[in-house]
């Protein structure tokens, strides 16, 4: 997990899949999850919307301690292997759209236009409650004469923040 890179981000690998074919941690928004139990080893397939994260548990006054920006970079996809004695329902209960996921995986192919990560290596699965979008702006800048539509702009600090 050491080697993860936390530089390479979805839409290097849609541009450059060969030569973004590395480890990679990227954290974003759950979406959808399908448990599949039929195998000797259950997983999870989970679709995931890429966000920014700085990597810092902020324990300030708000309630999340994990503020991921508004923005990302799209959808990654990838398949967590679950232990063969994990209770399915109980984590079925926990595994709800919102929550906020962290993968280390390798980028393998494009799934249209989602970035598949095949099996992830780790996934941690973060309660809604502990995360938010709302507090922090913040990634990478787009290519000069390149705007995502609905991208906003880099802000320095609190979208919520007086002037």
């Amino acid at each position: 997990m050491a080697r993860a890179s936390r530089h390479v981000y979805p839409n290097d690998v849609r541009s450059n899949l060969g030569a973004n074919r590395v480890p990679v941690v990227w954290a974003g928004l759950l979406r959808d999850a399908e448990f599949i139990a039929e195998r000797s080893r259950p997983v999870v397939r989970m679709t995931i919307e890429h966000h920014y994260f700085d990597w810092i548990e902020d324990h300030g006054a708000q309630r999340a301690i994990y503020l991921l920006s508004p923005r990302g970079e799209g959808t990654f996809r990838c398949t967590w292997p679950l232990n063969p004695s994990t209770d399915l329902q109980a984590l079925r209960r926990v595994t709800v759209a919102g929550s906020m996921v962290v993968i280390y995986g390798t980028p393998l192919r494009l799934d249209g236009d989602a970035v598949d990560l095949g099996e992830a290596t780790y996934a941690r699965l973060i309660p809604p409650h502990l995360a938010s979008t709302q507090h922090l702006n913040y990634g990478r800048r787009e290519p000069p004469g390149r705007r995502d539509a609905g991208a906003l702009p880099l802000s320095s600090g609190m979208t919520d923040a007086a002037p």
